[in-house]
């Protein structure tokens, strides 16, 4: 039951990132190479939400936690790479939060790894991931309304949605 719940909170980030992501984010002196950049981010947000999606029904612990660490990877990539961007001074604030919410986001996972088998802990974990999500949020509210885009297709983020049910 933990196990399924860290699972549907995992994917729950991955496609609030996502939808982060296709919503817009700015660019450093340059806009264009900027969201050009943010595109690659969204790159390694993809490969996070690969490592669990071929997961079978009847995984392991083992093959769960394993792929749980490989998605911890992906999005702490990717919270790297967006740390190297320089955005604009208009998207500065949301790129900030933005990239503290994916190390943070990359940092619950990777404990929730270590936690596979204490339920108190993983539960308490849990407790973070509102927060998170309430960040990705904020940043996606404020890059949106700041005009920046990274030009994600909107499919592809349905077709994650969907395949969480």
């Amino acid at each position: 039951m933990v196990v399924a719940r860290r699972s549907m909170v995992a994917w729950m980030l991955v496609v609030v990132t996502l939808a982060l992501l296709v919503g817009g984010c700015g660019g450093g002196v340059d806009k264009d190479a900027y969201e050009r950049g943010m595109r690659g981010v969204g790159s390694q947000i993809s490969k996070a939400s690969a490592a669990t999606a071929d997961l079978p029904a009847d995984a392991t612990n083992a093959q769960r936690v394993a792929a749980i660490r490989q998605q911890a990877e992906a999005i702490s990539n990717a919270a790297d790479q967006a740390a190297e961007l320089d955005p604009p001074s208009d998207a500065a604030k949301w790129h900030k939060v933005l990239t503290s919410a994916l190390g943070d986001y990359a940092q619950l996972l990777g404990d929730l790894a270590d936690a596979s088998n204490d339920t108190a802990r993983q539960t308490e974990l849990l407790g973070r991931a509102g927060k998170i999500v309430d960040r990705l949020k904020s940043a996606s509210t404020g890059l949106e309304k700041a005009g920046y885009s990274f030009g994600i297709d909107d499919t592809k983020s349905t077709k994650t949605t969907g395949s969480d049910s």
